[in-house]
């Protein structure tokens, strides 16, 4: 049996924590056919998923799970951004260099504007090594502007020197 186009997409949409034979379960009984496990492996392989790999020619707006954060693809052929960035410039304007978005809430899918902040590296050195990355919103609010304040102290009173 010949596969279809529509049958590679709707693999490429829902492969991600179903299993080969289940998935092939669920194609037959949604397309009403008769395919057999080695034929969606192939679809698989096909389209570079084994890996748990979003398919290479997937649309974008497309998003993925890596390390418990999402990312979204914002161009072709292959630019993901992590989801956070993504919101956080739509409202905010680009990003510099050095920065970083972080959760307040911790909650890596949480992507409402107010529980996203931006960072510079040294400041989330300073909230990690002080054990604040496990806090509550709150306590973590705090601490970032802690962390902030005793960034520029370090940038002025090197600048003196």
């Amino acid at each position: 049996m010949e596969i279809t186009k529509e049958v590679e997409d709707f693999v490429c949409k829902n492969y991600i924590g179903i299993k080969n034979k289940d998935l092939t379960e669920i194609i037959n009984k949604t397309f009403n056919t008769a395919y057999d496990i080695k034929q969606i492996k192939w679809i698989k392989y096909k389209h570079h998923l084994n890996s748990k790999l979003v398919k290479r020619d997937c649309p974008i707006g497309s998003e993925k799970i890596k390390n418990g954060y999402v990312f979204i693809k914002t161009a072709n052929p292959q630019t993901w951004v992590e989801k956070q960035r993504y919101v956080y410039e739509k409202y905010f304007g680009k990003i510099p260099k050095g920065y970083k978005v972080v959760f307040l809430d911790d909650d890596t899918t949480n992507f409402d504007i107010n529980n996203l902040v931006l960072v510079k590296n040294s400041e989330i050195i300073f909230i990690n090594s002080n054990h604040y990355a496990k806090v509550s919103k709150e306590v973590k609010e705090t601490a970032i502007n802690v962390a902030k304040l005793k960034t520029k102290i370090k940038e002025l009173s090197n600048r003196r020197i």
